[in-house]
């Protein structure tokens, strides 16, 4: 699912969903794409601090799959 760019106006809870999904989307990538898979481990910690600062808590908590960067 792609998500489309938020906007200035848009409430932060949207930005919330819209870094989330991010994340999740650079997980996915990670896994698929093997030569990829550092660069886009690395986008998904920079779009989880995104969300932190949102939030002002840690997002790996809130995760079902641990902290990011860590790949099982």
């Amino acid at each position: 699912m792609v998500m489309r760019i938020p906007s200035g106006k848009d409430d932060p809870v949207y930005w919330v969903k819209y870094h989330r999904h991010n994340v999740k989307m650079f997980k996915a990538v990670a896994v698929s794409d093997p030569d990829h898979k550092w660069e886009c481990l690395a986008w998904a910690d920079i779009e989880r601090r995104r969300v932190e600062e949102f939030t002002n808590r840690p997002e790996w908590r809130q995760a079902d799959d641990g902290p990011s960067g860590v790949v099982s």
